[in-house]
């Protein structure tokens, strides 16, 4: 009604329109995928939010449960593991340019491990013997095993 407001209150303003964009842009993106701090943040910032107001965004979205990157961790690496036959040094490497930190994977990979969900060996004997189904010499078996393990190691370490 024709009050004028000084700086720092229209600042502050401003702010909270931004926090509320942030957190709507956040669960917006949230209900498409599931995405860890670091790929939500960056999705965040590249459709204008600022810096803080995204932190701020997904800190809200870790908080309220939304965000949990060790139940991730568990479903990518239990997919990879027994759908798609994947060894440990790939899921490794593919996990770790995600912006996933190595100890985490490594603390999954052990636990799913120790509680026989993941079994890397079982896996193995499946891709041999799926080859053999399809017809596959043991030379051509050696050189899909020798890829699948030496291919991504030789790229990433």
């Amino acid at each position: 009604r024709g009050e004028e407001i000084d700086g720092g209150v229209f600042e502050s303003i401003c702010y909270a329109d931004e926090c509320y964009r942030a957190i709507a842009t956040a669960l917006r993106l949230l209900s498409y995928s599931d995405n860890n701090e670091r790929t939500l943040i960056a999705k965040l910032l590249s459709r204008g939010i600022g810096k803080e107001a995204a932190q701020s965004a997904v800190n809200e979205m870790v908080r309220l449960g939304y965000i949990d990157e060790q139940r991730q961790l568990e479903r990518f690496v239990l997919r990879e593991a027994n759908e798609t036959l994947t060894g440990p040094k790939k899921i490794k490497a593919k996990l770790i340019s995600k912006g996933y930190s190595r100890l985490d994977i490594d603390s999954v990979i052990e636990r799913l491990s120790d509680s026989g969900e993941l079994d890397f060996d079982e896996n193995r004997a499946r891709l041999i013997e799926k080859n053999t189904a399809r017809g596959a010499t043991d030379e051509q078996i050696k050189k899909i095993l020798f890829i699948r393990r030496h291919l991504y190691y030789n790229k990433f370490y």
